[in-house]
């Protein structure tokens, strides 16, 4: 049986990699791209595993948030933190793709939930 630890590790090596592979895709790139633009590539690939832990400190601080809220709350630290990002490394912001990097994230927070609960059983 696959173990849940292997899914996990296997969805953050693509993370890790999709900045790679995107820059692979492009037609004539004969260099690799500009370390400012990794960077905001893996920054980018990271929004999506860190922002669950931070709705998990939130949600540490204050309790009485309702878990309704948690998705929204996701999306908009999705949003700052690719503006932040942005900011510190330079380029074009977007806050659409900063809330849907948060969606995302709820995303991974309900795959590691249900693997946690059930396991990979077929």
């Amino acid at each position: 049986m696959l173990k849940p630890v292997y899914v996990v590790r296997a969805v953050l090596t693509l993370l890790v990699m999709s900045p790679l592979f995107v820059w692979a895709a492009v037609e004539g790139a004969v260099e690799p791209p500009a370390v400012d633009v990794a960077l905001s590539g893996l920054i980018t690939a990271a929004i999506p595993l860190l922002i669950p832990f931070v709705v998990y400190g939130v949600r540490l601080a204050i309790p009485k948030v309702p878990r309704v809220a948690l998705p929204f709350i996701a999306m908009a630290l999705g949003a700052a933190a690719d503006w932040l990002a942005k900011l510190a490394i330079g380029g074009e912001s977007s806050l659409i793709t900063g809330a849907l990097l948060g969606a995302a994230a709820v995303v991974v927070r309900d795959v590691y939930s249900t693997l946690k609960e059930h396991g990979l059983k077929s």
